[in-house]
């Protein structure tokens, strides 16, 4: 959603790199001053370059054609590396004209002359955009890629990514949304590589909108969370609102509507100070399709009709098109199907208005290249006119010869058509013959008539035998009735069995989802470690609406606690059981005041089994528990002392990663009883960086071969990205998970947690 944000962004790539310092006047002086012509060469080009990146179409027409003209009036030869440069430029300037066609003939032809100058990025970059604003995705695509290969060896690593975040741009556009995604992980990275990090807010906002096209919702507004708070870190208003608008969008599709109302009232709250009136025509509109959407018909049709009014001044149709789609989907949710209709007739309309607009630009576009091409033509025309002249004298004698042969044919046809009366008059004659044949025959069909006659008494005495069998049929077909009757009734009744098991699914829907927000209320209100001096990331994603796995976190005496757990089962089992993980992470830690990793696990264990063996008829089996990993840092001396039930952790300090295991018992009922837990301290320092998660992840099928990701794979992607800042790790993380798991089925729940000691 809102990716118009991106279809401007990076034209100053290359104008920045380009543009030199002075000003057009300044360049003026330095023509008039050159005196070699390799001077006077240099001196146009930067006055053309500067002409051509302002978009000053017309003023870049006339020194280009100046300079062709110095190149004729004094002899001077140009290279091809000059006539490169020309043609280039010349494409540049019918790129901004909007004749894309032409652009991408100079272009080519400017790529064919020269010899790989410095230009040859830019070649590339203006061939993707002029095939992408024509849509022809693949060849822009191709492009892009040539583009962004050029940046790899240069310092200029601003266009690299530019380019790369348009690549992505193009890969979605056609759904293929896994390379766009490496593509902006590789975007984020390099942006974190070279201290380019004013860019990873697009990047971000990228990457949300890419997850809210898969139906990932909750991936996709971590991304946006990303984007908002640095847009906030920087002051960009209109980021701002353009994230809190993506983020109400996640939220509404995750079924959180007051949360989503919120930010959009935040969003419109900035519009007094963004005194944007397109701004505004979005936000009302993002208001009337919020209210549509749950059914609010009122508001919708107050904010709709508000962004109508403003789209109609504007001659926005675009946005015209979404209103009356929003409107129709109003009206069908509410039952008034009659209106709904009338909007999708709307809806229709414009929308083949929009695409004969389109067209029409296109074959504008075309005629006015069309136009240019003839223009170029003229002299070459004028030519002509005289060798036209000179054989009109010819063709008017052989007009002469074509009247003669003309009579001649006509005195032919005629004596055709005598021929033709002659032959009528004869078929004549011959059809009268037939008709006494005809006669003749007529009368032996009467004798015949009178034969079927008798025939058809005897079929009236076969029809009375029928007679009878058809009663004996009736009275078949009447219990076949019966029985239709019968069933229909108990079609009747599966369908109101049916609606019922909808209406009960949809309550234990809402009560799976109401669930979901109490166990994320206490994930929040039980994760506490902003000010202890790391920095963190948790990427959480349940399999089902409600997970197993949690994450839990607090400073204790100026020790930093954090348990990562994994209980046994998914959804709503396993969701019980983190609650109750929690909640007795809180009784031991905060009631009991008991603080060694290893003490805290087999506290935990002892109070498991007591609460879930009460009732000797549960059929509860040994392994039924969690696993976990508890880590507690002091943050003074940076010592860390862990202990696990069967999960581990991953420490990485530099080049080197080391995984530290937990014991092999998990927390619940277990064939060796009352084990104790091993406790492992581990010196750190600042820069170090800890990772810890459930099975969900590496467990995950997908890649090439449909495989688990495994150990080996994970370890290997955490020390890669352990040098990136934090929330690019995030940003990673999430990426390298979606990519593995592409179309297969999440197989368990998910939860990764990073922290790096500053």
């Amino acid at each position: 959603m809102l990716n118009k944000i991106l279809v401007t962004l990076f034209f100053v790539v290359f104008s920045i790199s380009s543009f030199g310092k002075k000003s057009h006047q300044e360049r003026l002086i330095d023509l008039n001053n050159a005196l070699t012509p390799d001077q006077k060469i240099e001196a146009y080009f930067q006055i053309i370059k500067g002409l051509v990146n302002k978009k000053q179409s017309d003023s870049s027409s006339y020194y280009i054609k100046s300079l062709r003209n110095y190149h004729t009036e004094n002899n001077v030869v140009f290279t091809k590396k000059v006539e490169s440069k020309i043609q280039y430029y010349e494409g540049v300037m019918f790129y901004h004209k909007g004749l894309f066609h032409k652009a991408q003939d100079l272009i080519t032809k400017s790529l064919e002359t020269s010899d790989s100058d410095s230009l040859e990025a830019q070649r590339f970059f203006f061939l993707a955009l002029s095939h992408k604003k024509l849509g022809n995705y693949s060849q822009s695509v191709e492009y892009y890629i040539k583009a962004s290969n050029y940046f790899k060896d240069t310092d200029n690593h601003y266009a690299r990514i530019g380019v790369l975040i348009n690549l992505s741009n193009v890969l979605s556009k056609t759904k293929q949304d896994t390379q766009a995604l490496n593509y902006l992980s590789e975007a984020l990275k390099s942006a974190e590589e070279h201290n380019i990090t004013k860019l990873n807010r697009v990047i971000y906002t990228s990457m949300g909108n890419i997850f809210l096209e898969m139906g990932d919702y909750k991936v996709a507004l971590d991304q946006f969370y990303e984007s908002y708070n640095l847009a906030t870190e920087e002051g960009n208003l209109q980021g701002k609102f353009y994230s809190l608008i993506n983020i109400a969008d996640a939220k509404r599709r995750l079924g959180d509507e007051n949360d989503a109302l919120n930010n959009l009232q935040s969003a419109i709250l900035l519009l007094d100070t963004l005194d944007n009136a397109g701004l505004k025509e979005e936000a009302y509109w993002e208001l009337g399709n919020f209210f549509a959407h749950v059914k609010n018909k009122k508001e919708a049709e107050f904010y709709l009709s508000q962004s109508l009014l403003l789209s109609d001044s504007s001659k926005n149709n675009l946005q015209k098109r979404k209103i009356y789609q929003s409107y129709q989907i109003l009206y069908e949710n509410i039952g008034y199907y009659q209106k709904s209709l009338d909007y999708y007739k709307e809806f229709q309309k414009i929308n083949e208005e929009i695409l004969s607009n389109e067209m029409n630009l296109k074959i504008t576009q075309i005629n006015a290249e069309y136009d240019w091409d003839r223009a170029n033509d003229k002299l070459t025309i004028l030519a002509k006119e005289k060798d036209l002249k000179e054989s009109e004298y010819q063709l008017e004698k052989e007009k002469r010869e074509k009247d003669q042969v003309r009579f001649k044919f006509l005195i032919g046809i005629g004596l055709l058509l005598l021929v033709l009366v002659f032959a009528l008059a004869a078929i004549g004659i011959i059809r009268t013959k037939k008709n006494q044949v005809l006669k003749e025959k007529n009368e032996e069909l009467e004798d015949k008539k009178t034969e079927i006659e008798l025939q058809n008494h005897e079929l009236e005495e076969v029809n009375q035998k029928l007679g009878t069998i058809n009663k004996s049929l009736k009275s078949k077909n009447e219990k076949i009735e019966s029985q239709k009757e019968e069933l229909k009734a108990q079609r009747d009744l599966l369908n109101a069995t049916h609606e019922q098991l909808k209406i009960r699914n949809k309550d234990v829907t809402d009560s799976i989802h109401y669930a979901q927000k109490i166990q994320q209320a206490m994930l929040n209100s039980s994760f506490h470690i902003e000010g202890a001096g790391v920095e963190h990331f948790t990427f959480y994603k349940p399999r089902n609406i409600v997970s197993g796995d949690f994450y839990w976190s607090n400073v204790v005496n100026n020790k930093l606690i954090v348990a990562i757990g994994d209980c046994t089962g998914h959804g709503v089992p396993g969701a019980f059981m983190s609650c109750l993980g929690i909640s007795l992470l809180n009784e031991i830690i905060f009631g009991r005041e008991i603080t060694a990793p290893h003490t805290i696990l087999e506290e935990l264990r002892n109070s498991i089994i007591q609460l879930i063996s009460t009732d000797k008829n549960a059929d509860l089996q040994i392994g039924d528990g969690m696993d976990m990993a508890i880590l507690s840092l002091d943050l003074e001396t940076n010592l860390m002392r862990f202990s696990g039930a069967m999960n581990g952790l991953v420490v990485v300090s530099g080049e080197d990663l080391e995984e530290i295991k937990g014991d092999k018992n998990p927390i619940g009922q277990h064939i060796i009883s009352n084990h104790k837990f091993t406790i492992i301290e581990k010196q750190l320092k600042p820069g170090d960086s800890i990772y810890a998660t459930t099975d969900g992840y590496k467990d995950q099928f997908g890649g090439p071969k449909g495989k688990k990701l495994g150990k080996r794979k994970l370890h290997e992607k955490l020390l890669e990205i352990s040098s990136l800042s934090v929330p690019v790790q995030k940003a990673e993380m999430i990426s390298f998970y979606k990519n593995w798991r592409q179309y297969e089925e999440q197989v368990d729940d998910v939860c990764l947690f990073g922290m790096r000691l500053n």
